[in-house]
């Protein structure tokens, strides 16, 4: 692997089309979390390996595929909001308290497409937090600072998100 990242820096194109193949399908995968518009989440995967390749001179000892979801999760990011120009900063817990969906929900027959369907169903402030916290395991903090919120702002979206996920996943459940 650093004979490919150095001949990728050298330029060469046959070093840098090997490392696009190796982890073009795990990238896209992230795109898709955020962005679900297909042909927009393509163009979000070119334009993260353009950022990949300009930026993997600064790859001192780290292992790639961490430092390139880091890349494509910050870039799916702000096209996500550029897209979207999601405004998640009025939200308030209050708001979504007293719900009667506090407790886990067992799922049966509920394949990994439906609920990718019920999470890209979420409203765009919700969905971006719960992918960001649920799925790629950053904290409430970190959250707040990627998305220039604060973390009681994150941890809301979140609750919500979790919510509305467990409100759509009733009709799953077998009683």
């Amino acid at each position: 692997m650093e004979n490919l990242i150095q001949e990728c820096v050298q330029g060469n194109r046959k070093a840098q089309r090997l490392l696009f193949e190796k982890y073009a399908a795990r990238m896209m995968a992230i795109c898709l979390r955020y962005i679900p518009e297909r042909g927009l989440a393509e163009d979000l995967l070119q334009e993260g390996f353009i950022k990949v390749f300009d930026k993997l001179h600064t790859l001192k000892g780290e292992n790639v595929e961490p430092w390139m979801k880091r890349i494509f999760i910050n870039e799916a990011i702000n096209t996500y909001h550029r897209k979207y120009k999601v405004n998640i900063q009025n939200l308030s817990i209050d708001s979504i308290q007293g719900s009667k969906a506090d407790e886990d929900i067992p799922i049966d027959n509920l394949s990994l497409e439906e609920l990718k369907a019920l999470i890209n169903a979420l409203p765009a402030g919700c969905k971006l937090v719960f992918n960001l916290f649920a799925v790629e395991g950053y904290s409430h903090d970190e959250i707040a600072e990627m998305l220039q919120i604060s973390t009681g702002t994150s941890k809301s979206q979140f609750h919500r998100a979790r919510k509305l996920l467990q409100a759509s996943l009733a009709p799953h459940i077998k009683s």
